[in-house]
C-alpha cells in the first residue's frame, strides 16, 4: 500500500509533512537531519518540506513559503515526481527484493538485470479491481440502477 505522501509526490504535488515514521525517508531527508529540525523551522526534501511533529509555527512557515513562491511549489512537485519514479520503480523494487532474499538465504550471486514484463492477466485484474472500486459511482448512471 502506498503512503499518502507517495501518491502526492507521484502526482507532482509538493508535500508538507511531519517528521514521523518513515516520512523523512520518503522525502529523502536523512534521519539525523530530520531529528534536528528546530521548532518553527522546516527542512527541504525531494518533493516537499519536512517539519517537526506538533510544530504549528513550523507548519505555518512551510505553508507560507509554499504559498508565496509558486516557482518553489512547481520545482518541489517536479522533484517529487522524479524521486518517486526513480526510487519506487517496479523493476528496481523487484531487483532489491531478489537481492535481499538472496542475501538472507545465502545464495547471493551476480545477476544480469532481467527485463520485467507484466503478464496479460495483471492488466485484466487491475481493470477488474478499478471497475469494482468505482461501481458505486457508475451504477447510479445506469437507468434503474441502485447504489450499493
Amino acid at each position: 500500500m502506498m503512503a499518502p505522501q507517495h501518491k502526492e509526490l507521484a502526482a507532482g504535488r509538493p508535500v508538507i509533512a511531519t517528521a514521523v515514521g518513515g516520512v523523512a525517508d520518503v522525502l529523502g531527508v536523512a534521519p539525523d537531519v530530520a531529528a534536528a529540525i528546530a521548532p518553527g523551522a522546516f527542512v527541504r526534501g525531494r518533493g516537499g518540506l519536512l517539519i517537526r511533529s506538533g510544530d504549528a509555527p513550523g507548519l505555518a512557515a512551510a505553508l507560507e513559503v509554499c504559498w508565496r513562491n509558486p516557482a518553489l511549489r512547481r520545482q518541489l512537485g517536479e522533484e517529487g515526481r522524479e524521486h518517486v519514479r526513480e526510487r519506487y520503480a517496479a523493476k528496481r523494487l523487484l531487483q532489491e527484493t531478489e537481492t535481499l532474499y538472496d542475501t538472507l538465504l545465502g545464495t547471493a550471486r551476480p545477476r544480469a538485470p532481467r527485463r520485467v514484463r507484466a503478464a496479460p492477466w495483471v492488466a485484466v485484474l487491475f481493470a477488474a479491481v478499478a471497475l469494482a472500486l468505482s461501481a458505486p459511482f457508475w451504477i447510479g448512471w445506469i437507468p434503474g440502477g441502485r447504489a450499493w
